[in-house]
């Protein structure tokens, strides 16, 4: 952490100067690259002009009837990085050594950090996509105002602060940040009723905020020193911090080679390339089929015979050389449209006439290869969009069998290639996630003691639900082990479960009484059919999901009891099955009953 003096040292040059970090552009033209890329706002300004074969005024065209690509295509990559907020199997606790009443309090503190809930849903509703748009972006822990000599605790919340207000910042060689300059506009009123737009800077060194505060006649401020930077007069004061470092987190964690690892880029920066492509490949497609691809009609009809017997039409100009109001000039027309028609004058020479009426109107067949093509080229790029993201070479459908075809869009990301990019980023956010509840304890005076676990297993898996069935019934077929089955039903029950807990429990519960989980149909009704499973088991297996669901509405409670309660349970209806399965032996036994004479 750097101290007061060399906070000012270095805050008032930049605000005298109004200069930023040698990286600022980099960064700034990075977040408007990502941005269009998530959004597709102002996609059309990235659009190449071919200058041989285009007109400013045809590329301006062009970028108009573009519509916009870009965006499907890339959040479908997107939307594999959101899934690690519902990720099921997170290893997550809050705890302390000693004081255990400490943690309500934080709990507590921890529950108004923001509208959406606890902070992990706040990293799902605002971290995910703004660490995709905007990865030189910083999330700043505030608080509010309060009174400490009432004993009252800061109010903690999070503002993120884009790349574009972020002035200078430098980060030590373990990577922490040793300090922090920010922009802030504010807005007043001046005693006219009118907007008057004012900026602030403020200054985050880990104990001490450095604030200057742009002074107004009719803004209203806190006393301080009033301190000149140029032309401009700011009000100067400072505030300690609890915070022990500096309060704020870089939302991006790539480090980025141009800036020599300075700046970070988004894990979208890979496909830059390929969305280029696309949203160039995007704009001729459309161009194509507006102006090419619609029924093109052409007919004979008599010459216009203009506006009247005075003002005549010749081949579409009047007496006196302008164009003919009637018909506008027509001569030899262009296709503009699907309502256009262009038509030709009745022959008159009579070796051409008369037209037959077949001849007298004609459409022209439209040629779809080429619009075949750019379609094609069109899917291909999405798919590589994937690819690039993701670093794989090949896609796998969800029946396990690898397709490398660019055009195969019914094809995903294999799911290793998948799990290797999203890993980092779910690390990262497991370290902005125990920054801000560290920071939270900092600041209510809970830290000591505090122990915070938020992890994400390193065999991370993310594939559908369907893909881990797909899998499933793959390695069924192939005789694997039933203990990698269960691993795998296993996460196909906490992706179903995910949002409802009471029916994953019920999920465990059955299948943990399951005979023969997981083993082949065919080697079970071998093991019946030898002899070697026992009655009970044998119709158990055969009449499982009746059993259980008998016993759970006779039973309140069921699934809350002990296991050995409900094997006992189980195992008795299953024999009360066997039981009546089995032919009634006659009183006295067989050996009993009178002989039946032969023949």
């Amino acid at each position: 952490m750097i101290s007061i003096g060399q906070g000012i040292s270095i805050m008032l040059p930049r605000i005298d100067s109004q200069t930023r970090h040698e990286f600022y552009d980099r960064t700034v033209d990075r977040r408007k690259l990502y941005h269009a890329m998530m959004t597709g706002d102002d996609i059309e300004s990235y659009l190449m002009r071919f200058e041989r074969r285009e007109t400013a005024e045809q590329f301006n065209l062009r970028k108009r009837v573009t519509q916009q690509c870009v965006s499907p295509a890339i959040n479908e990559a997107a939307a594999q990085f959101y899934k690690t907020s519902r990720y099921p199997n997170i290893k997550k606790e809050i705890s302390y050594k000693t004081d255990s009443g400490k943690l309500a309090r934080l709990e507590e503190a921890l529950k108004t950090f923001c509208y959406g809930g606890d902070v992990q849903s706040y990293l799902a509703l605002e971290f995910d996509r703004r660490s995709l748009i905007d990865p030189n972006a910083f999330l700043v822990i505030d608080f509010s105002d309060f009174d400490a000599m009432q004993n009252q605790k800061p109010g903690c919340y999070g503002v993120f602060v884009p790349c574009d207000n972020v002035v200078d910042f430098e980060f030590l060689p373990n990577d922490e940040l040793n300090y922090l300059i920010i922009e802030r506009g504010v807005e007043i009123f001046d005693k006219d009723g009118l907007i008057v737009k004012l900026k602030d800077y403020i200054g985050y060194l880990g104990n001490e905020i450095l604030i200057y505060e742009e002074i107004h006649e009719d803004r209203r401020l806190l006393l301080g020193e009033t301190v000149s930077a140029g032309a401009t007069s700011y009000n100067f004061r400072q505030l300690e911090s609890a915070a022990g470092q500096v309060q704020a987190y870089r939302l991006g964690y790539i480090k980025d080679p141009i800036t020599n690892y300075r700046t970070v880029i988004s894990p979208l920066d890979t496909a830059e390339t390929v969305v280029m492509d696309l949203n160039n490949d995007k704009s001729n497609y459309d161009q194509t089929k507006m102006f090419h691809c619609f029924p093109q009609k052409f007919a004979f009809e008599k010459p216009c015979p203009g506006v009247d017997s005075l003002t005549t039409c010749n081949h579409g100009f009047d007496p006196a050389g302008n164009k003919c109001a009637a018909c506008h000039g027509s001569g030899i027309l262009i296709h503009e449209s699907a309502s256009d028609v262009i038509t030709f004058p009745l022959p008159t020479d009579s070796e051409d006439y008369p037209v037959k009426l077949s001849e007298m109107v004609h459409y022209a067949e439209m040629s779809i290869d080429i619009i075949k093509h750019l379609r094609e080229d069109l899917e291909g790029s999405k798919m590589g969009i994937m690819r690039a993201i993701f670093n794989t070479e090949s896609a796998v459908k969800t029946d396990g069998k690898v397709k490398v075809e660019n055009t195969a869009t019914e094809f995903t990301i294999k799911a290793d290639d998948k799990n290797n990019t999203l890993l980092p980023f779910c690390e990262h956010k497991s370290k902005f996630y125990k920054f801000i509840v560290r920071q939270i304890a900092l600041f209510n005076d809970l830290a000591d003691g505090l122990q915070i676990l938020f992890e994400y297993p390193a065999s991370l898996r993310l594939e559908t639900v369907e893909e881990l069935q797909a899998k499933f019934a793959t390695l069924v077929n192939a005789n694997a082990s039933p203990t990698l089955l269960d691993d795998i039903e296993k996460e196909i029950a906490s992706k179903r479960f995910v949002d409802d807990p009471e029916g994953l429990k019920k999920y465990e519960i059955w299948k943990m009484h399951r005979p023969f989980r997981n083993r082949p149909s065919t080697e079970v009704e071998f093991a019946i059919g030898n002899g070697s499973v026992p009655k009970y088991l044998e119709v158990l297996w055969a009449s499982y999901e009746q059993i259980m669901t008998e016993l759970e509405n006779e039973n309140s409670g069921f699934y809350n009891k002990a296991y050995a309660e409900r094997a006992k349970l189980i195992k008795e209806r299953a024999q009360q099955y066997v039981a009546e399965l089995e032919p009634a032996v006659p009183e006295g036994g067989f050996l009993n009953q009178p002989k039946v004479p032969l023949g």
